[in-house]
């Protein structure tokens, strides 16, 4: 066959099969787009993530159309741990700093135009133990506000800092004044902004110093302890978007400057509340939460690794509580994979009584029930009369998984 004859047969056939060819070229390009980067990792001195679910559940398993941009950016950028660089967004989230104290210097006046009156999450409010009216709160993007006045006015007094996403505030009780705010907001929801650590401050928010825990992503509680100051508890939520070992609990013997990891489950179950026993404070309760989500859905909302905790020897041992203590049995609380159900738990302590403790218990959506323990956690027995707190919830218990009680009165 000559070449002219050739020619002519692939034009012909061109011709003949146009959607033929122009289904190949689709076909080609979004196998091109499934493709994980292969960039070399050698140099990753990490491991990879041992949960299986959480390791292998990243690529694609949304049934619904997409609601925001694809994960596909994200997946490239955190390849092949599906962790960004942290490194890199703490370095921009410095850099910001100097570029608004250059803007609030310059030249240009500003007048404020709004929005006013929007609501933020506020995820915590704390206040000084010997003057009531200095009051402070954290928001999940904004950073710290205090009060002098009761409330009545509201100042910023954390917009210098690198990281203004705040998951919890902690005041030490014998020095109201030194203050510890945990970084990383913790509810957990798609819009969540990873923190960046631990910040102190030993004059009333006037001035911070940054205290560690840098890989710690989500911080859901601090807590001093009311015996010594120099010892501090945080619970680490970690990263909900991969799992990574930074998670559970973390204890400082040293006032901040160095920590260490008392309790760990898994890379995939970090710490979501913790209280102390003021009367015995090496008594202290943990609740943990096995969640990880991609930011376009979810990989999985609960799982085996919630549960509540207890230490009696300020953490150095911990013994999970479950069914056996009169706590919700998990296998009775399944999913159509045969997931335990457990969600975010939340705990409350009575200051005047510690022996009465509560823990909150959701599923990934829905509220699962309120139990309570009048015997410092060695058995518990589900608070009645709580069925309407099942229609407040909305399907958001990630949000709404805290529990308060009335320090003077148990029963509240």
């Amino acid at each position: 066959m000559t070449d002219r004859s050739s020619q002519s047969m692939a034009k012909s056939s061109t011709k003949r099969y146009p959607v033929l060819v122009l289904l190949i070229l689709v076909v080609a390009f979004y196998a091109r787009q499934d493709r994980v980067s292969t960039k070399d990792a050698g140099d990753d001195s990490e491991q990879a993530p041992t949960t299986e679910a959480a390791r292998g559940s990243y690529l694609g398993q949304d049934t619904e159309p997409a609601k925001r941009p694809s994960d596909w950016n994200w997946i490239r950028r955190t390849y092949p741990f599906y962790r960004a660089d942290r490194d890199a967004i703490r370095i921009a989230l410095e850099g910001r700093t100097p570029m608004l104290s250059s803007a609030k210097s310059g030249q240009n006046a500003w007048t404020f135009l709004g929005p006013t009156n929007i609501g933020g999450r506020v995820v915590d409010i704390e206040y000084n133990t010997k003057n009531p009216d200095i009051v402070y709160f954290g928001a999940a993007t904004g950073g710290i506000f205090k009060s002098d006045d009761g409330g009545a006015t509201w100042r910023p007094i954390f917009d210098d800092q690198a990281v203004m996403t705040v998951g919890d505030i902690g005041i030490d009780p014998n020095y109201p004044d030194t203050i510890y705010v945990g970084t990383g907001e913790a509810n957990g929801g798609h819009n969540n902004f990873s923190g960046g650590g631990i910040y102190k401050s030993v004059d009333g928010g006037q001035n911070w110093t940054y205290s560690g825990l840098e890989d710690v992503v989500s911080i859901g509680r601090v807590v001093v302890d009311p015996a010594n100051s120099e010892r501090v508890f945080v619970a680490a939520v970690g990263s909900y978007f991969s799992p990574q070992p930074e998670r559970g609990v973390y204890r400082s013997e040293d006032g901040g400057t160095t920590w260490n990891n008392v309790l760990s489950v898994s890379d995939s179950t970090g710490a979501i509340d913790l209280v102390i026993n003021s009367r015995s404070p090496d008594t202290l309760f943990a609740a943990t939460w096995e969640r990880v989500r991609r930011p376009n859905g979810n990989v999985f909302l609960h799982g085996a690794g919630s549960a509540v905790w207890r230490s009696i020897d300020g953490g150095d041992t911990w013994q999970e509580l479950g069914a056996a203590n009169g706590l919700p049995d998990p296998d009775a609380y399944l999913d159509g994979t045969g997931r335990p159900t457990f969600g975010r738990i939340g705990l409350a302590i009575n200051e005047s009584d510690p022996s009465n403790v509560y823990a909150h218990f959701t599923d990934g959506f829905r509220f699962l029930g309120l139990y309570r323990s009048r015997d410092g956690g060695d058995s518990w027995n589900e608070v009645p009369s709580v069925a309407g707190l099942q229609s407040i919830f909305s399907n958001f218990s990630w949000y709404f998984g805290q529990v308060r009680v009335m320090p003077s009165d148990p029963e509240t």
